[in-house]
């Protein structure tokens, strides 16, 4: 029973049916209504129509004023006088430069700083006394190199350095080296050569007799003699070494003595024939006895 007229009744319900609150589901609200949540397969998902009541995107004035074009420029626009131009420039008939190329022909270049001017900046860091000795190293190193030697020659030999320590001791191990191979002759001037390079006394002794049993050993009595005789009267030589050293030149004054008489002075002291020895050990023994007797 309808309170209100028939056709008016069925005018109302078909409106109701026909409004889209009524197609919305029961707990859901329409588009542009507070709360509203659309459909997965509504239209506009689909990319069709926004439905009725929905949001339009807001459009600034700027936007619709000046519309964005799509199409980029075919190339960039090269301003006057760029790498374009310059490159599609033609070559003067001449022959000469182009324009473009003439700035880098006449720019300037940097001098490069001199070998005094590199030094200089290289002795800022250093202390006085270290730019001296670098100064004369480097001297000596600039003379050695100016030195010109031809095909088949030598360079110059250097100064030898300054005795000490290490060149004793190098002397020394050059001279054993040479007397365990045989070279007896070298082994003497070795030894000679510390001899004069040292002021220990009891190197000096040391040495010095070395030397003398070396020539007495090739037969060289008289250098012997004469090595015996600056050891005798050096102040370096202890007096206890002194009484050896006197020994020594009466026992090869004897021996050269006696090798005169057979005819044989430059007999080395391996090859002395044993009578010739007795004879010395002899002479030797009544020098000591006379000696004793005078004292």
């Amino acid at each position: 029973v309808y309170e209100t007229e028939p056709a008016t009744a069925v005018v109302e319900i078909v409106e109701e049916m026909a409004s889209p609150e009524s197609m919305v589901p029961e707990g859901t609200t329409c588009p542009g209504k507070p709360g509203y949540e659309p459909w997965e397969d509504e239209a506009t998902e689909a990319g069709g129509p926004p439905l009725p009541g929905a949001e339009e995107p807001y459009i600034t004035p700027e936007s619709k004023e000046t519309p964005v074009s799509e199409e980029l420029p075919s190339k960039p626009e090269w301003p006057a006088g760029s790498v374009e131009d310059m490159l599609v420039q033609p070559m003067p008939e001449d022959g000469s430069a182009p324009e473009f190329v003439t700035p880098v022909l006449n720019a300037s270049v940097p001098e490069a700083g001199t070998v005094e001017t590199v030094r200089d900046k290289e002795n800022e860091d250093l202390e006085p006394g270290d730019t001296e000795r670098k100064e004369e190293a480097k001297t000596a190193e600039d003379a050695e190199e100016d030195t010109v030697v031809g095909p088949g020659e030598s360079r110059p030999e250097t100064a030898p350095a300054q005795p000490g320590e290490e060149a004793v001791y190098l002397g020394i191990e050059k001279a054993f080296a040479a007397k365990f191979k045989g070279d007896y002759e070298k082994a003497a001037r070795e030894f000679e050569h510390v001899w004069q390079l040292t002021d220990d006394p009891e190197l000096v002794y040391l040495v010095g007799m070395e030397v003398v049993m070396l020539y007495r050993e090739m037969g060289q009595y008289d250098e012997a003699l004469r090595v015996l005789t600056l050891l005798s009267t050096s102040d370096l030589v202890h007096p206890a070494r002194l009484v050896e050293v006197l020994r020594e030149m009466e026992h090869l004054l004897t021996t050269r003595r006696l090798l005169h008489e057979i005819g044989l002075p430059d007999l080395p002291a391996a090859r002395v024939p044993r009578l010739i020895r007795l004879k010395v050990m002899q002479a030797l023994n009544d020098t000591i006895n006379n000696f004793g007797e005078g004292s």
